[in-house]
């Protein structure tokens, strides 16, 4: 019994491929279809290859660009040079020239009076400065106090600048709530600006035996105490009194670091170099307009946390000291911001 044929296959059978003969015609131009199929399969399969041999090709010429090449370059600008290593660009030579720029230090700036407090972070990384080391300027000129208030307990000159006391109150001043009788101070007297009477008065008697030195820091001639201030006999603090308005004043005041002054760019301003007593940094500082700006050195040259940044006074070179390239000396180029490799 033959099944029942689905709709289509009458259709189908009524066509061109029931009715036509396979004869030798139709052979000849089926051979023939093939043919030119094999032939543009043949081409298709050439250019295929031949622009893969040209890829390559222009792979290998890249890989084989010279310093001169627009590739090469980007790479360059684009790299930057692993942690660690700042003293050698990505091509392997040392980086002669570190250009940097000055920030505006963001603290607050207090006076005689105000409260700090120790709980307070550091102004910067490496200093215990909590604010501003620039005292405010309407509130940082030295109390006078006259010698008949006074019992002088001693006294020595410091060349080129006045007479260093140590004494004790003999009453108190109702205007220096700090002033109290018995209490033993530190003060000096200043040649041609004060009187055979007058005494400025600067401290705790502990500061008779700092050391100090007249100096010059941001174009003002300057009386520089510096004392250990720390129980670890490791922290230095600085001050820096200058003659103002007719009198002396509290100028500057550094926590925790070695100061140091030197006209660096050679503008005529000394700059105050403030080495970390505690940590790896070194700063510089610059007064403009009663403001302090600021930069670090170790981040200025690329120095990694392992490498070691000092100063050295006798020539006002900075140094980086890293373990795999050695010692390097950098200079501060005059009228320009930035260091420069000497060797």
């Amino acid at each position: 019994m033959s099944e029942p044929k689905p709709a289509w296959y009458e259709i189908a059978k009524k066509g061109s491929i029931a009715s036509t003969p396979f004869d030798e015609e139709l052979k000849r131009s089926v051979l023939s279809k093939i043919d030119r199929r094999e032939t543009r399969y043949l081409q298709s399969v050439k250019q295929v290859l031949a622009a893969i041999v040209v890829c390559m090709a222009l792979g290998l010429s890249l890989l084989l660009v010279t310093n001169e090449g627009v590739l090469f370059k980007k790479s360059e600008q684009s790299a930057s040079p692993p942690a660690g290593t700042p003293f050698h660009s990505i091509s392997g030579i040392d980086i002669k020239e570190h250009p940097f720029a000055y920030k505006l230090l963001d603290a607050r700036i207090t006076g005689n009076g105000s409260i700090i407090s120790m709980n307070d972070p550091d102004i910067l990384p490496g200093l215990g400065n909590k604010v501003n080391p620039l005292h405010a300027y309407d509130n940082r000129m030295i109390y006078k106090i006259p010698y008949a208030d006074i019992e002088v307990l001693s006294k020595k000159d410091m060349d080129g600048f006045g007479t260093l006391l140590k004494y004790k109150a003999i009453k108190d001043d109702p205007k220096l709530p700090y002033f109290k009788k018995g209490d033993e101070h530190f003060g000096y007297t200043v040649d041609g600006l004060t009187g055979p009477e007058v005494i400025y008065d600067f401290g705790t008697a502990n500061l008779y035996d700092a050391q100090m030195a007249v100096t010059r820091v941001f174009g003002h001639q300057a009386l520089k105490i510096w004392l250990v201030c720390g129980a670890d006999s490791i922290r230095v603090c600085t001050y820096y009194n200058r003659e103002q308005n007719g009198g002396m004043a509290s100028y500057l005041e550094f926590d925790n670091a070695t100061m140091y002054e030197r006209d660096l760019n050679g503008d005529g301003l000394e700059e105050a170099i403030a080495v970390s007593n505690t940590t790896g940094q070194i700063y510089i500082f610059k007064e403009n307009a009663e403001q302090l700006y600021w930069v670090s050195v170790r981040e200025a040259l690329g120095a990694g946390e392992q490498d070691v940044v000092s100063y050295e006074e006798a020539s006002g070179m900075f140094t980086v000291l890293n373990q795999d390239i050695g010692l390097r000396k950098y200079r501060y180029t005059e009228n320009a911001d930035k260091f420069v490799l000497v060797k």
